[in-house]
C-alpha cells in the first residue's frame, strides 16, 4: 500500500473509483428534503418586542430568536410554543386570531390575502414578523 503513496502509480480501478466518487459527489445532496405537497415551505423570522417598561430589569441574556414555517396557509410552530397565541393585523387592526394547537400548528383562512404583521405572544414575551399570504 505504501508503495502506491509514494509513487505516482496507482492501480487503474482505483482512479476510476475516485473519479466516479468525484462525479457523483454533487448529486449526493439533491433531493434530500421533500417539498410539501400543498407548496412552497417559507421560512418565518420573529423579532423580540421588548414591551417591559421598568428599565431596571434588563436582562444581560438576549432572548431566543423563533423561527415558524409557512406552508400555504399553514403555519407551523416549534412544539414548545403550543398554547401560544397568534394575531395577524393590518394596519394596527386585527383581522385574525388563533392559538397554536398541541402538534405546533395553526390553519390560517384561505379568505385571507396580502400582507399581514403577525404577532405571538408565548407568555410575556412579544414576537413579530411580517409574511405575505
Amino acid at each position: 500500500m505504501t508503495y502506491y503513496l509514494c509513487t505516482n502509480k496507482k492501480p487503474k480501478n482505483m482512479r476510476k473509483l475516485i473519479l466516479a466518487l468525484c462525479i457523483l459527489l454533487p448529486f449526493t445532496s439533491i433531493g434530500v428534503t421533500p417539498q410539501p405537497a400543498t407548496g412552497t415551505k417559507y421560512s418565518v423570522k420573529f423579532k423580540y418586542v421588548n414591551t417591559k417598561m421598568e428599565q431596571h430589569k434588563v436582562s444581560r441574556m438576549p432572548v431566543a430568536p423563533l423561527c415558524a414555517f409557512l406552508c400555504g396557509n399553514r403555519l407551523e410552530f416549534e412544539s414548545y410554543l403550543c398554547g401560544s397565541i397568534i394575531i395577524l393585523y393590518i394596519n394596527n387592526i386585527e383581522i385574525f386570531s388563533a392559538t397554536i394547537d398541541e402538534n405546533g400548528i395553526v390553519e390560517l383562512p384561505n379568505e385571507l390575502n396580502g400582507e399581514f404583521e403577525l404577532r405571538l405572544y408565548n407568555g410575556e414575551k412579544l414576537y413579530v414578523s411580517n409574511i405575505s399570504l
